[in-house]
């Protein structure tokens, strides 16, 4: 069993990116996550060798950019991204453990598989859910995007600005079908977990 990332195949899509589309990775780290994937094939011998590719991990204690996100919503920071209209998958940390489980306990399981949430979202509605689960307002400024990609442009934050303004929409249809598997959070209920005492 390896857990990979969806940053192994792209960076962005507008169209939904599942197991057979052509990987390539834009980071050292969608790289290095290809690379093992690689060696995995080349090494696994007779054995079963499940790969699972999650996109952005959110739920309690998080790292990253949903920490990030936490923290700017918890200190009434404005967000300039109301006006972003894409498409990003997300799974909950519940959701992906729970996949986890079910690919080591059923033998049908090898191959590469894409894992997420239900439904990609847009990152304005993610915000607005995750602030609905913490109880507060968000202070989202609808900012066109050419200028938020100038912004991040002219400060060395292009790459940055980009993973909250493309599409990043997974298909995770094989997981589910292969393993007859569906996620035990949605996204609502997740969030509130998230954030119980």
């Amino acid at each position: 069993m390896f857990l990979s990332s969806i940053a192994a195949v792209l960076e962005r899509s507008d169209r939904d990116v599942d197991e057979s589309t052509t990987c390539q990775p834009a980071t050292a780290y969608g790289k290095s996550k290809l690379a093992a994937e690689v060696a995995i094939a080349e090494e696994r011998g007779p054995l079963r060798a499940v790969v699972l590719r999650p996109p952005l991990v959110y739920g309690k204690g998080a790292p990253g950019n949903f920490a990030r996100l936490v923290t700017a919503l918890r200190r009434g920071w404005p967000l300039p991204l109301g006006a972003v209209d894409n498409r990003r998958s997300f799974v909950f940390v519940g959701n992906l453990a729970d996949a986890l489980a079910s690919a080591l306990e059923n033998p049908r399981a090898d191959g590469i598989y894409h894992v997420a949430d239900d439904s990609p979202v847009s990152t304005p509605d993610f915000i607005r859910a995750v602030a609905a689960a913490m109880n507060v307002t968000p202070r989202l400024w609808s900012v066109p995007e050419p200028w938020l990609l100038a912004a991040g442009r002219s400060v060395g934050m292009a790459d940055d600005v980009r993973k909250l303004t493309d599409s990043l929409p997974i298909d995770a249809a094989r997981f589910r079908r292969s393993l007859a598997w569906a996620p035990p959070w949605d996204m609502p209920t997740a969030l509130v977990e998230t954030f119980r005492p």
